[in-house]
């Protein structure tokens, strides 16, 4: 797994309206961007969380997210989370100190790969998931 020390965060929120022919649909979306530490050669790893109404029901999807490495001063991670699940990551960026955002891919396409797990913690060791999958 790859990780980061979180140095800052930003926060959004967003609303969208969208006219379709099925009438009026409304997407409620909120966004984190968390910043890795600046590396010595002055890059840094960007984490976009986004959470939208868009990604519900979100069990059952494949993937969590991409990592992006075209650009050599900014790898970017998008992570795609359920509305639902906006509180309990804000808190942690809220309340914990020092925080580390590890990340695993799965398929790579060139620059670009699909991941597979998440992770926003307090340890600076993760071992890897409390979930698992597949019977016990």
């Amino acid at each position: 797994m790859q990780r980061f020390q979180v140095d800052r965060y930003e926060v959004r929120t967003e609303l969208r309206r969208v006219n379709t022919s099925a009438g009026i649909e409304t997407y409620a979306a909120r966004t984190l961007v968390v910043f890795s530490t600046p590396e010595p050669s002055g890059g840094l790893t960007q984490a976009l969380l986004y959470f939208s109404t868009l990604f519900d029901p979100w069990y059952n999807r494949a993937i969590v997210g991409q990592l992006e490495t075209d650009n050599h001063f900014c790898t970017r991670v998008s992570v795609w989370l359920p509305i639902s699940e906006f509180e309990p990551y804000y808190e942690i960026l809220l309340n914990e100190r020092p925080l580390f955002f590890y990340y695993q891919t799965g398929v790579a396409f060139d620059t670009r790969a699909y991941l597979e797990q998440v992770a926003l913690t307090s340890c600076d060791v993760y071992e890897g998931s409390l979930l698992t999958v597949g019977p016990a």
